[in-house]
């Protein structure tokens, strides 16, 4: 290859690498303007966001006033709007002051780029009157103007001192190696590198574990004798799903919490005293919709669930099948770690019982339930999708029966008061979107 072509060759690849930044820079950059400071302040905003709404694309200052409270951002500060900017993908910002009051009063305007460093400057009337808008607009127009001239110029810059570091690359590249240069390039640029925090907005998890049940009732005209379910550890597979709808916007429904969730207990069985064997089974499912507030790191809110919690066992003369209805109001937290890769989790809610299944007839002619949970549990994202998962929680139901219990049934018993719970513990795996 001669000197002529390695000149053609070089010429070719700055033209490849200009390409990006061309079209970045035809590209409307996305701007905010600020809050104006000083008596008119507002209406000297509007002026100014009207006149420049052709130039550059707006974004609401609400949002950008709720992405810093999130990140902690002073907007007072250039570390404070470069994080802002970092975050919604802005180029300028705007700011104003209105001094002094009407018609001597003077509107001073401050462009910003996205380290927040001052790019852009003009100072003229007060917005008095359709005359004072028209200086007032055409100021904003020159300064944005302004703004944006300087952005082209750096993005000018950054392409010329990129061409020639290619240009540079190229000539000092072996001679077998530079007709490949090009496809090394482009396999670089396709590479779409994953997000390390991004909040996933679906959760898929199967878990595998345990739980232990103790359940007594005890006789209502003698405290000291009852029925009793003796405690039991048995295993359980369970499914729960997870829906963060709007988990990657800034806006208020951020917060939103959709989940459900099944599990059924796994070789069950019961044996009385007597030795004989009766078919068990445990089901429970539940769905709730909850909120929670994101601060930093940090989020809070609140859940409502709603459910079942059943445990059957066959016809017996000791302990009939419990069938627990509910809705369950529960305060919730979460830390989040590690890049949003790790989450902890924990909450305690209050369940308000809507029915206890067999437990009436067998123990009275009308019961009621209702009780607390707590539980924690932690998630671990290995990477874009996989999830590991452990979760600790302990449950109990508080009874109270009323009324006679049916004479029909065998081994029926006038209630009193009783308890029935115990812990729940699992080791999860899913996936997340």
């Amino acid at each position: 290859m001669n000197a002529s072509a390695y000149a053609l060759l070089a010429v070719v690849a700055t033209a490849v690498a200009s390409i990006p930044g061309r079209v970045e820079a035809q590209t409307t950059r996305q701007a905010v303007v600020l809050d104006f400071d000083g008596p008119g302040g507002a209406a000297a905003r509007q002026v100014v966001v009207r006149a420049i709404a052709d130039r550059v694309t707006l974004v609401e200052s609400d949002r950008v006033e709720d992405a810093a409270r999130r990140q902690r951002a002073d907007l007072t500060t250039a570390a404070g709007l470069a994080a802002v900017a970092r975050r919604l993908s802005l180029s300028l910002f705007v700011l104003g002051e209105v001094s002094g009051r009407g018609r001597r009063a003077r509107v001073s305007i401050r462009v910003l780029d996205a380290d927040g460093n001052e790019v852009a400057q003009r100072e003229t009337g007060a917005p008095v009157g359709r005359a004072g808008q028209r200086r007032v607009a055409a100021a904003a127009v020159e300064a944005i103007d302004q703004a944006l001239g300087v952005l082209d110029e750096r993005a000018r810059a950054e392409r010329e001192r990129e061409e020639q570091e290619e240009q540079a690359r190229i000539r000092h590249q072996p001679e077998g190696e530079r007709d490949v240069a090009f496809e090394v390039d482009d396999e670089e640029f396709d590479e779409d590198e994953p997000d390390a925090e991004v909040t996933p907005l679906l959760l898929g998890m199967v878990g595998v574990g345990g739980r232990t049940r103790s359940a007594v009732v005890r006789a209502r005209d003698d405290a000291m004798s009852g029925r009793e379910y003796q405690p039991v550890t048995f295993p359980e597979l369970a499914l729960q799903v997870e829906l963060r709808p709007a988990a990657r916007s800034d806006g208020v429904l951020a917060g939103l919490l959709v989940r459900g969730g099944v599990g059924f207990g796994l070789g069950l069985s019961t044996v009385d005293d007597d030795g004989d064997r009766y078919d068990t089974g445990w089901l429970r499912a539940s769905g709730g919709l909850g909120y929670l507030h994101r601060l930093s790191t940090v989020e809070v809110g609140a859940v409502v669930d709603a459910g079942i919690e059943r445990f059957s066992i066959s016809p017996n003369a000791v302990f009939p099948t419990a069938s627990y209805t509910y809705v369950r109001p529960a305060l919730a937290g979460a830390l989040r770690l590690l890049e949003n890769r790790l989450t902890l989790t924990a909450e305690i809610g209050y369940r308000i019982g809507m029915g206890v299944g067999g437990l009436v007839p067998f123990f009275g002619a009308a019961g009621s339930a209702g009780g607390f949970d707590v539980g924690i549990d932690g998630r671990y994202r290995l990477g874009q999708g996989p999830t590991l998962g452990a979760m600790l929680g302990w449950r109990t139901w508080s009874l109270s029966f009323e009324g006679d219990p049916d004479a029909m049934m065998e081994g029926a018993l006038a209630g009193g008061d009783g308890s029935d719970g115990g812990f729940v513990f699992m080791a999860l795996g899913g996936w997340a979107l």
